[in-house]
C-alpha cells in the first residue's frame, strides 16, 4: 500500500493569486504570492490569509496601492478587503510573524456562497483537541499540515489593525 500524500488534503481552492501594483510597479499588476481564504463556522465571516511580505511594502504597514485577490482563479473578478490584521514583523528573518489577516467584504449573497464554497472551514480549538486525544487514544497515525511556529502564544499588544 502506497503512504497518502499530505498533497492529496491540501484545499487547493481555498487558495488565491495575489496581484499588487503601485508607483514601484508603474501601475503594472505583478504576481506577488499567494493567499487562501478560511472562515470560523460560527460566524459569517470570510478571511483572506497570506504572508506580510506579500502585501506590504515594508516594515511599517504600508500596503502596497493596489491588491487584487481574485474571487474564482479562472476570472478577473476581485474581492473586497476591508480591515487587515497583522502581528510584528521584520524583514531580516528571525521568524516573526510573517502573517497578514484580511477581512473579505463579499457584495452579494452569490459572491458569499462562492467564497464560502472555496474557504477552508478553521476548526474550534476544542474540536482540534479532541480529534488529537481521539487519535493518540486510538494509537492513530496523524500527519498535521499548518503554519510553523514553536509558540501558540499569541501577543495581542503586538497587533495592528489596519482599515483598507
Amino acid at each position: 500500500m502506497c503512504p497518502l500524500s499530505v498533497s492529496d488534503y491540501i484545499p487547493y481552492d481555498s487558495i488565491a493569486y495575489i496581484l499588487i501594483s503601485d508607483e514601484l510597479t508603474g501601475g503594472v499588476d505583478i504576481f506577488s504570492g499567494t493567499g487562501f481564504f478560511a472562515f470560523v463556522p460560527e460566524t459569517d465571516i470570510i478571511f483572506f490569509i497570506t504572508a506580510y511580505h506579500t502585501v506590504f511594502k515594508n516594515d511599517n504597514n504600508d500596503l502596497y496601492e493596489k491588491i487584487k485577490i481574485t474571487l474564482k482563479n479562472d476570472s478577473d473578478l476581485t474581492v473586497v478587503l476591508s480591515e487587515c490584521i497583522t502581528g510584528s514583523y521584520t524583514n531580516d528573518h528571525t521568524g516573526v510573524d510573517d502573517v497578514a489577516l484580511f477581512l473579505v467584504e463579499p457584495r452579494s449573497k452569490l459572491e458569499q456562497e462562492i467564497l464560502f464554497n472555496r474557504a477552508i472551514r478553521l476548526q474550534n480549538q476544542d474540536d482540534v483537541n479532541w480529534f488529537l486525544e481521539y487519535c493518540l487514544y486510538h494509537n492513530e497515525n496523524v500527519k498535521v499540515v499548518g503554519y510553523p511556529t514553536n509558540s501558540k502564544n499569541i501577543d495581542y499588544g503586538s497587533l495592528s489593525l489596519i482599515h483598507i
